[in-house]
């Protein structure tokens, strides 16, 4: 049986995996005043990958609310004129293809999503939808590295429902995706920092590998968006 690991959030995050394949990441952040804070996330494979991630966007929104920026982000010159009326996003109007590093793995994503940053090395690609709050991450593994992939799916859950409190967690469901065995769980609980959020996560089982797909966003709008999440995990495209 899996236990249930501890999270703390602080100015760093740190979140033990179980897999092989260590990632470790960090998120500089600055003030004006010159204070520095990091919000990081370090584990093993892609068990701990989603919840790594929101763990550390928690964190980097955390100290964004109190001022801070992204060290690579550019300082706001606060006398700096602000345009009247701001340009309108277009991008935000049409659908977004994104794909991971090496091309392989790509995703068609509806009007509204975007790229998103990706904090952890075992995420192959990473989205948000800022008008819905709305979350997407992609991570693969190879499928010779798995002995039953059934078993594996379900350590996945497991993991993923052991990073949140209060937790509502129904068994995994066969289904299928584009002609390819999938397996389908629905996870909703509260975050250590309090937080309400609701998963859908999809693992599909294509010739070579195990694409891990996992959507989520707060607990009052997945009732909205669960058709929305579903149909992420269609537009993955090998």
């Amino acid at each position: 049986m899996l236990q249930q690991k501890s999270f703390q959030l602080l100015t760093y995050i740190s979140l033990p995996i179980l897999l092989a394949g260590c990632v470790s990441t960090s998120t500089q952040m600055l003030n004006d005043k010159g204070q520095v804070a990091n919000c990081g996330a370090n584990g093993l494979g892609v068990i701990g990958a989603p919840a790594a991630y929101l763990m550390s966007q928690e964190c980097i929104s955390k100290y964004e609310a109190a001022g801070f920026r992204r060290a690579d982000s550019p300082k706001v010159n606060a006398s700096a004129p602000t345009p009247a009326t701001p340009p309108i996003n277009t991008t935000a109007l049409i659908p977004t293809t994104l794909s991971d590093k090496d091309g392989t793995l790509k995703i068609e994503l509806p009007a509204g999503w975007e790229s998103a940053p990706i904090t952890l090395a075992t995420v192959k690609i990473a989205a948000k939808n800022s008008s819905n709050g709305g979350q997407l991450v992609i991570s693969t593994t190879n499928l010779l590295d798995i002995k039953d992939w059934l078993q594996y799916s379900e350590s996945l859950r497991a993991k993923l429902a052991n990073s949140l409190q209060d937790v509502s967690n129904p068994e995994l469901v066969k289904i299928k995706v584009n002609g390819l065995d999938a397996l389908r769980a629905e996870i909703s609980g509260s975050t250590k920092a309090g937080i309400k959020v609701h998963y859908l996560t999809t693992v599909i089982k294509s010739s070579d590998r195990l694409i891990y797909v996992v959507s989520w966003s707060p607990e009052s709008r997945f009732s909205l968006l669960k058709a929305e999440f579903e149909s992420l995990a269609n537009a993955v495209k090998m």
